[in-house]
């Protein structure tokens, strides 16, 4: 067999073609292959200027094909890594081979820094190639959640061995700086004085970019910074790329010298509140991803959850110390408190005492834990506590203030005042009661006496005004709504200032107190017997059957003062005039029927005293009638209507004319002439009565001018009579001296008249005018005399020049022979004393011939002369009493009289 020549050249031919598609296949997977792959490939000269990048290269870093070849690859590293790899360069071109793997930044399309893990292989000899390749991957993301993960370990790790909160903060920014690529680390909370700003209060790392923070910065951050946001938000904030945000502007400074250009800022929240913010910065940009950022948002509630159990321990450990603080404060107190204190359960069985409290009631502790109060609790206050203890449970009060008494082991009864309220625990339930104790004995006793001050008269321990006055409110309020009826009794004790002046205010107080004793021995019980002031007393009188009771319980007060009383060596009487209001509770107010009483006992007293006088619509009206007569007196007075008039004074022996007295009469253009007796007793002795007797003085003084005088004798005199209240007023010797040089008349003629009854309620005071008078030349005369109880011993104190017998004695003297040697003693005593004496009421001739016989020197009344107008006194002044007509009544005088002027 011949072998063909040409056979192996193609062969050869055919392997070699086959290599060659085998080489072209094999070259163009190589190239998919590294167009397709995700990891960076570049190709470098060896002066690092880029010759090739594949196209996961161009588009991580943003260029198009061929737009950076030519370019050094140093313009894609981050400047701080541009050390690390020219070193690994220069060690792969001089070694040739492959480098270790290292880590440097490039930039990205986005102008952020990516980390990149980097092996660089020498195939600067492959005629292929010719250059170093670099083939890298992105290792951001992993790189720091590595770092952060290193961190969160370490910080689980602070927070468990964490002793504060101080600590804990601190340690956790320390961690934080040295674990990872945070430069600086910092936690902020707020503060709210002088106002609302970011204080650091742990710091780790590039500290200088806080330093010298000024509180304008730190108010501004909280008002509209990022961190005062996250604050307000409780949200998280990042910023990559700190010149990218234009609300950092104001730190950008601080920035750029510390080197920091990203930042993130996390919240610290227990519960809902937001209690801080954690700041993260880093010196690269983008740094903070977002599976960083959660990562360091979980380590910042690690951080909150360690804040809040730090402080709630520190709590538990400072109310530990507050506990057994209080305690031992409570412990101290309630031993050694001076305080009586008790505690006791649901039950009130005593839990615990304090010394005080077993002092209080004379009892040993033993004794009283465990058991009730009540075996020596007043009998009358044995359920208080336990009303106070149920009102407690009820929630009707929160706490109880009461008053409780115990008896104390010596048997003394002593008031504790208690203050008593519940402890309870956080549902409300009540745990057992606590009772502060203060005993208020001493304290009580002294209140009711001073109670009993106030609502009581001093001198004779009855009811006074206010006590009744409440006692009449409440009588008034039961009768109108139970029925039936009541009575006021006004009881005035007559001419008892007789009583004070005659013995001293030290009897008569004792005759206070008697006369005290003897109404209460007839009073009821249930009723009130009061001291109205003065010589007044009320006794009010509840649940009468009917009105006509009433007088029995008049007649009983009345007869209660019949009999005499002693006081001391001197025995006197003393009787009362009483007036009585009954009421059914269908008056309108208790004041009414005071005031009917008092109708009742002016009554009484016009009916010549000692007797009682029961209130009838007639004494209204009749006091009604007396306030008209004494409005029309007023106005007849300012008007000048009232006429002065004259009583001739007689000389009884001559049946001379020695004076006149002057009276005043009113002639009413409607009533007609109104009695003396009438309108006199509508007087009090208020402004009316002044008025009055300063009116009749001047009519008087103006009409005695013209009087002829008889130059021996001064006569005739004028008298006029004034008010109690007049005599007694400091300046009515004033105006009799300036009256008398008005109408110039001698004051040895005028004679001022001040009643018995007036000269009585005020010795002292009418002894010192009646001196004043006399030092003026004016004489003073003492009216009514025989009326009361003026003793002659009180004569010589009061030194009148002219005693005036009251009427009531004259008729007396005539009606009754035994009242004259009494009649007579007056004048002799008088005589000693150097005294005129003059009896009023000489009515006709029977009077006069009875008194001329007992030797009666001076007369007046109606047998000599009515009281005559001023032109007829003139005329009887000149010449004598033959000056008057002769008339019915005064014939057998008149024709006397004219033998008796005729003979002069």
């Amino acid at each position: 067999m011949v072998k063909d020549p040409g056979k192996g050249a193609r062969d050869s031919g055919r392997e070699s073609a086959r290599a060659l598609a085998r080489l072209g296949a094999s070259e163009r997977w190589f190239e998919a292959l590294v167009a397709n792959s995700s990891d960076l490939l570049v190709v470098l000269d060896a002066d690092a200027v880029l010759t090739y990048a594949n196209p996961a290269s161009r588009q991580q870093m943003g260029f198009e094909e061929g737009s950076r070849t030519g370019r050094s690859v140093f313009d894609l590293i981050h400047p701080e890594d541009h050390e690390v790899a020219a070193a690994a360069i220069a060690d792969v071109v001089t070694t040739g081979g492959p480098s270790a793997p290292f880590v440097i930044r490039i930039v990205n399309v986005e102008g952020d820094w990516r980390l990149v893990e980097a092996v660089l292989t020498n195939c600067l000899d492959d005629p292929a190639i010719r250059g170093v390749v670099v083939n890298a991957h992105d290792v951001t993301e992993p790189l720091h959640l590595t770092r952060a993960l290193r961190v969160l370990t370490d910080v689980h790790r602070i927070l468990v061995g964490a002793t504060s909160e101080g600590d804990l903060l601190a340690r956790a920014c320390q961690s934080l700086v040295a674990t990872g690529a945070i430069k600086l680390a910092w936690v902020g909370y707020v503060e709210r004085e002088p106002r609302a700003r970011i204080a650091a209060v742990a710091r780790a790392g590039r500290t200088a970019f806080l330093d010298d923070v000024d509180a304008a910065d730190a108010e501004a951050e909280f008002d509209d910074g990022i961190i005062g946001e996250v604050l307000r938000t409780g949200t998280s904030r990042v910023v990559n790329d700190v010149r990218r945000a234009l609300e950092l502007s104001r730190w950008w400074g601080r920035y750029d010298a510390t080197g920091l250009v990203s930042g993130c800022a996390l919240p610290l929240s227990i519960g809902a509140e937001v209690v801080g913010v954690l700041v993260l910065h880093s010196d690269e940009v983008g740094f903070f991803g977002d599976d960083e950022v959660e990562l360091f948002g979980g380590l910042a509630q690690d951080l909150a959850y360690g804040v809040g159990r730090l402080r709630d321990a520190a709590e538990l450990v400072s109310a530990q110390e507050r506990l057994r603080t209080s305690e031992q404060r409570f412990r101290l107190a309630f031993e050694a408190n001076a305080a009586p204190m008790l505690f006791s359960d649901l039950q009130d069985r005593v839990i615990d005492v304090n010394d005080a409290f077993c002092r209080m009631v004379g009892r040993r502790r033993e004794e009283i834990v465990g058991r009730e109060t009540a075996p020596f609790s007043h009998p009358e206050d044995a359920n208080v506590t336990r009303e106070w203890r149920q009102r407690i449970t009820a929630g009707d009060v929160d706490q109880a203030r009461y008053l409780k008494r115990y008896v104390h082991r010596d048997g003394r009864v002593v008031t504790a005042e208690i203050t008593r309220s519940a402890a309870r625990d956080e549902r409300g339930r009540i745990l057992y009661f606590v009772s502060s104790e203060r005993d208020v004995t001493e304290e009580s006793l002294r209140a009711a006496r001073l109670s009993h001050q106030a609502l009581h008269d001093p001198l004779t321990g009855l009811a006074n005004r206010t006590l009744l006055e409440d006692r009449l409110a409440q009588a008034f309020s039961r009768a109108a709504r139970q029925g039936g009826c009541g009575a006021i009794l006004l009881i005035d004790l007559d001419d008892f200032k007789q009583v004070n002046d005659t013995y001293g205010h030290l009897a008569g107080d004792a005759l206070l107190e008697a006369v005290a004793q003897r109404l209460l021995g007839v009073a009821r019980a249930s009723d009130t017997l009061a001291r109205f002031g003065g010589d007044e007393f009320i006794y009010l009188a509840e649940g009468l059957g009917s009105p006509a009771e009433v007088e029995v319980v008049a007649r009983r007060f009345r007869d209660a003062l019949a009999a005499p009383f002693a006081l001391d060596d001197t025995v006197c009487r003393q009787r009362a005039s009483i007036g009585v209001a009954v009421f059914d509770g269908s008056e309108a107010d208790p004041s009414e029927a005071l005031k009917d009483a008092d109708l009742a006992l002016y009554e009484a007293k016009s009916r010549g005293k000692s007797c009682y006088v029961l209130f009838t619509p007639t004494l209204r009206e009749e006091a009604a009638v007396s306030r008209s007569l004494a409005r029309d007196l007023r106005d007849a007075l300012e008007a000048g209507d009232l006429e002065v008039r004259f009583e001739p004074v007689v000389d009884l022996a001559e049946l001379t004319v020695v004076g006149f007295e002057a009276l005043v009469r009113w002639d009413d253009p409607i009533r007609g002439a109104v009695p003396p007796s009438q309108f006199l007793d509508c007087l009090d002795e208020g402004d009316l009565a002044v008025a009055l007797c300063a009116y009749t003085l001047e009519g008087a003084l103006e009409a005695a001018r013209e009087w002829p005088t008889r130059a021996a004798s001064r006569r005739p005199y004028l008298g006029v009579k004034v008010t109690g209240c007049q005599f007694l007023d400091p300046g009515f010797v004033t105006q009799v001296d300036a009256a008398l040089a008005r109408h110039g008349l001698d004051a040895a003629r005028l004679v001022i008249e001040v009643s018995e009854e007036a000269a009585l309620s005020d010795a002292g005071g009418c002894a010192a005018t009646a001196t004043a008078l006399r030092a003026l030349g004016v004489r003073v005369a003492l009216g009514g005399f025989g009326t009361g109880v003026t003793s002659l011993g009180m004569l010589a104190d009061l030194a009148p020049d002219v005693i005036k017998v009251d009427v009531s004695f004259a008729r007396e003297v005539v009606a009754n022979p035994a009242a004259a040697p009494m009649f007579q003693t007056i004048l002799e005593h008088a005589a000693r004393l150097d005294l005129g004496v003059l009896v009023e009421g000489v009515e006709d001739e029977v009077v006069l011939a009875r008194v001329r016989a007992l030797g009666a020197r001076y007369g007046q009344g109606f047998h000599f002369a009515p009281a005559l107008d001023a032109d007829t006194a003139l005329s009887v002044a000149r010449a004598g009493l033959g000056a008057l007509q002769p008339t019915s009544d005064l014939t057998t005088w008149v024709k006397s009289a004219d033998r008796s002027v005729q003979s002069r």
